[in-house]
């Protein structure tokens, strides 16, 4: 039997290899049953998440629908993916301009970001590409869990109307992309986007003073033309609200040098603390006088005893915190700083530290 001639040996080897191809055979067919089966990649599948193929950028703080007034503005929309990518106008003569564009209209305290995302993404969902698909059934028709496109319309820009808590703040969406292939062979795949506003733009917007090459006044749809904003170099940490005084606001300024314009500028819209950035060489002298800042953050490592004469003069300055980098820095640069903000050079006596 099996070419062992009477071989006892011989039969045991066989008959156990028998056994064990008998074992794995029945492994696999009860691993099959217990296993659930696998849809056809539909809309309940999903890619594995995986690292952002491009940064977010830069942007400040978040700025909620509270704080803007009622009415349309074309801000910055980025994604984590260079295969991803938001336009306010998808035409082939818009494209260009509008890359990396959005319309945000407010209303009520509401944002809602409207644009067009690049051709193969016809679904968005709040949140992960896992939760998507859990909560998709097969046939992706349950419209009430997420914003749809028009997936009926193929391979082209589809338009969407998405309802965010705040700019400069990022936000985790799925998307659902059909690829070349159609829907039928697509998936959801984990993004992060962001809807910028930049400070200057923010700060002529509650000031009343938008331009009309910037967002619009939020009155009615039109800006004021006739006015221009100067540009004072505000990147806002903590966004002053419309006529909110007296509360502990911030920007920053990052200018080479820092002017009693700027500064003016920032305590009239109700700041109170001013972060210099790491580029400031010089500060005016009596740039902070007569004004409400209590506050000063300081990033830059290049200001000297020369540059910051008098610069706090007649002001209401009590603090300067030093934030250069690390504490071992940071250490280094208030024993420098101590000097440099002497009440006998910059003209106020304030608590370095």
């Amino acid at each position: 039997m099996f070419g062992c001639r009477g071989d006892s040996t011989c039969f045991f080897r066989a008959t156990m290899r028998i056994m064990l191809l008998l074992a794995a055979t029945l492994a696999v067919a009860l691993c099959a049953a217990l296993l659930p089966a696998r849809a056809f990649a539909w809309y309940n599948e999903c890619a594995e998440s995986y690292a952002a193929t491009q940064e977010l950028g830069t942007f400040g703080s978040p700025i909620d629908g509270a704080q803007l007034p009622d009415g349309d503005y074309e801000v910055r929309a980025r994604t984590s993916s260079a295969m991803c990518v938001m336009y306010a106008d998808p035409s082939a003569a818009g494209a260009r301009k509008s890359k990396e564009r959005a319309t945000i209209s407010v209303e009520n305290g509401i944002i809602t970001a409207r644009f067009y995302l690049s051709n193969p993404y016809t679904h968005i969902y709040i949140g992960t590409a896992e939760d998507a698909a859990a909560v998709t059934n097969e046939d992706g028709d349950d419209a009430s869990a997420y914003v749809a496109g028009d997936p009926d319309a193929g391979y082209t820009p589809h338009f969407f109307a998405l309802p965010i808590s705040a700019l400069n703040e990022p936000i985790t969406i799925a998307t659902f992309s059909g690829g070349y292939k159609g829907v039928e062979e697509g998936m959801w795949y984990t993004r992060q986007v962001v809807f910028s506003m930049s400070d200057d733009e923010y700060l002529a917007i509650v000031s009343g003073n938008a331009s009309s090459d910037g967002p619009d006044s939020g009155q009615g749809g039109e800006g004021n033309a006739e006015s221009s904003t100067p540009d004072y170099g505000f990147q806002s940490s903590s966004p002053p609200s419309p006529g909110i005084r007296g509360l502990d606001v911030a920007v920053s300024i990052n200018t080479a040098k820092i002017t009693a314009d700027q500064v003016v500028a920032a305590s009239e819209l109700g700041v109170t603390s001013i972060t210099i950035g790491k580029r400031v060489k010089k500060i005016a002298k009596g740039a902070f006088a007569s004004t409400a800042i209590k506050k000063i953050v300081v990033k830059s490592k290049k200001l000297t005893k020369k540059s910051v004469k008098g610069c706090l003069a007649n002001s209401k300055v009590k603090k300067v915190k030093v934030k250069v980098g690390g504490k071992k820095a940071n250490k280094k640069f208030v024993k420098k700083y101590k000097k440099v903000f002497s009440k006998k050079n910059c003209g106020k006596k304030v608590k370095v530290g």
